[in-house]
């Protein structure tokens, strides 16, 4: 038997075969005709004989005999609905409805606590006195990384990180997401070896030279890891829930933080020379969990369809939605997505991310990934260092650290609901003006002195974290994960994460220089330099971000390729071409 036929005892010959597809009538009333893939010389058209037991499971080989479908295969379009009643579940009804794909992309998300905790632990290690005496000096009588010092350290983390998010979407699209997630797990696990024994070079410079080193393979790791959790819940998450399931992300983020913050405060009381070493072995656990994570998740079926293992996809649907939901519906629609896609000719490839109207889709994602930079992301994680260069105690500074994280982990908590109401754009918009605002109490504060000062600043930066942890930084990840085209995920949320480290190297280079004492001095000032990049992001947010909540893939694309102004997402209302 011919690789693309299949056995047709199911069908029977058309006595007169149609000029066109398009004509073509169900062969029993209140079934639907669903044609089989034809060779395209010579191919012989086949209609289904009547069978009301005939299950659509057999469309995609769910029993019998099976066949990968190759790329010169034509096919005949079955009936595909682009969005149904399941899109515009509640929340709650919608978890019901999608228990397993909930489940797996709940466990997918957890692998950015790793994220969340390294970037908290870098900043924080900064107040045990111990890693100070290693790789800091003297200065005024105290114990200090140098500022120069901090900024490398910092920004190289985000370069490993820029080139983790290149590879991780290259190494996705030859190699699957689960591959990519394995590969990510080994790399950090790597990089925790280098950062676990930094302290033995003998001279401080070679001490810090190896710390960035470790730094570095483990931002490289987190890129590789992020991007293909990103790409993953967004391919996957059903249109009810997509919003939600992104929302997620900057939530493991921060108890991840709270994890790192907590562990800091525990090796603080241990009168060990080398207790910080003690919180760098603990991040072994999260590269085990990414690798874990990679050998028991079901691969993307929108990736196998893509390779063309029709049957792989059809078995991974079948472990993501079923059993309350059709998963031969659910491959329907990614196929026809798919379809769509090939139509314009996509080359999956990181220029095509820039080319015709894939560019200002990938301008969408690069601005919401550098989001977090503007409202002042960066610097709410180092807010325990940034108090005491103002005069704050340490442990009091790493317990408004600690405050500040875990009431934005409530806040992300009920962004999860609140993305599941309302749109991505009355999320983003306000709470980046009330940031706004916050910054600039913060900025004022820095005209004063004395411990006044020292809570008004604290309390102005908790209150940035809460407000965007509720708005801005959850919408950000939902917009993330519904701008791209398909077939360019996982090139377009590299990109995404690219930008997102790149614009970080920027600011953590120029952070530590603008607060330290050793540098600019700003202190508490530094908050005028977020209200300016609030109100830019404002107003770019206000002019260019679409609404996209409760759309399909192909609503989404459709709207996209007919040029809708940003603005008028939200009130379109029309059909869709499906590929044939």
């Amino acid at each position: 038997m011919p690789r693309n036929t299949r056995r047709h005892s199911r069908y029977i010959p058309l006595e007169d075969p149609p000029e066109s597809l398009d004509n073509l009538q169900p062969a029993q009333p209140g079934i639907e005709a669903r044609y089989e893939p034809f060779q395209q010389a010579g191919a012989q058209d086949f209609q289904r004989a009547p069978d009301s037991s005939y299950d659509t499971a057999n469309e995609y080989g769910g029993a019998g005999e099976l066949h990968d479908l190759p790329e010169t295969t034509q096919y005949a379009q079955p009936k595909v609905e682009i969005s149904d009643a399941n899109d515009k579940l509640p929340l709650w009804k919608a978890v019901k409805k999608y228990p397993r794909v909930v489940a797996y992309c709940f466990a997918v998300t957890t692998s950015i606590l790793g994220w969340g905790y390294a970037s908290v632990l870098i900043s924080s290690v900064n107040n045990v006195d111990e890693f100070l005496h290693h790789f800091g000096e003297e200065m005024d009588g105290e114990w200090q990384i140098p500022g120069m010092w901090q900024s490398v350290w910092m920004s190289f983390d985000a370069v490993g990180g820029a080139l983790g998010s290149a590879a991780g979407g290259w190494i996705q699209d030859r190699l699957g997401r689960k591959r990519s997630m394995i590969i990510g797990g080994v790399w950090s696990a790597v990089g925790v070896v280098i950062v676990f024994a930094s302290d033995t070079p003998a001279s401080v410079n070679g001490r810090r030279g190896m710390f960035l080193v470790g730094r570095m393979l483990e931002g490289f790791a987190v890129g590789i890891m992020k991007t293909t959790a990103m790409a993953y819940v967004s391919e996957n998450a059903p249109t009810a829930l997509r919003g939600s399931a992104m929302a997620l992300f900057p939530t493991f983020t921060l108890v991840g933080q709270v994890l790192g913050t907590a562990v800091i405060m525990g090796v603080r009381a241990i009168n060990l020379d080398n207790n910080y070493r003690i919180a760098f072995s603990t991040e072994w656990l999260f590269s085990i969990l990414a690798v874990v994570l990679g050998i028991f998740l079901p691969e993307s079926p929108s990736h196998l369809v893509r390779k063309n293992q029709t049957r792989k996809a059809l078995e991974s649907a079948r472990k993501l939605y079923a059993p309350h939901v059709s998963p031969e519906k659910e491959l329907d629609r990614i196929v026809a997505s798919v379809r769509k896609e090939a139509e314009k000719a996509y080359k999956p490839g990181y220029l095509e991310c820039f080319r015709g109207v894939n560019g200002r889709r990938t301008w969408i994602i690069v601005f919401t990934n550098v989001l977090p930079a503007l409202f002042g992301l960066d610097l709410l994680s180092q807010a325990s260092y940034f108090l005491l260069t103002i005069g704050m105690p340490s442990q009091m500074g790493l317990l408004f650290q600690l405050l500040g994280i875990a009431l934005a982990i409530v806040a992300n908590a009920a962004s999860v609901w609140l993305l599941s109401r309302i749109g991505r754009r009355t999320a983003t918009i306000p709470s980046l003006a009330a940031a706004t605002l916050l910054w600039t109490a913060m900025g004022v504060a820095g005209f004063f002195s004395g411990t006044g000062m020292q809570y008004v600043t604290a309390v102005s930066m908790i209150a940035v974290i809460l407000v965007c942890g509720l708005g801005a930084w959850p919408a950000g990840f939902a917009i993330m994960g519904e701008t791209s085209a398909l077939s360019l995920r996982a090139k377009s949320q590299a990109i995404g994460g690219i930008s997102s480290h790149l614009t970080s190297i920027v600011v953590n280079f120029v952070l530590p220089l603008l607060y330290s004492r050793d540098g600019a001095n700003l202190g508490s000032k530094t908050g005028f330099v977020y209200t300016a990049l609030c109100a830019v992001a404002v107003v770019t947010s206000w002019l260019f971000i679409p609404e996209m909540k409760g759309r399909s893939a192909l609503e989404i694309d459709h709207m996209f390729a007919i040029g809708l102004p940003a603005r008028s997402f939200k009130a379109w209302r029309g059909d869709v071409a499906l590929p044939v």
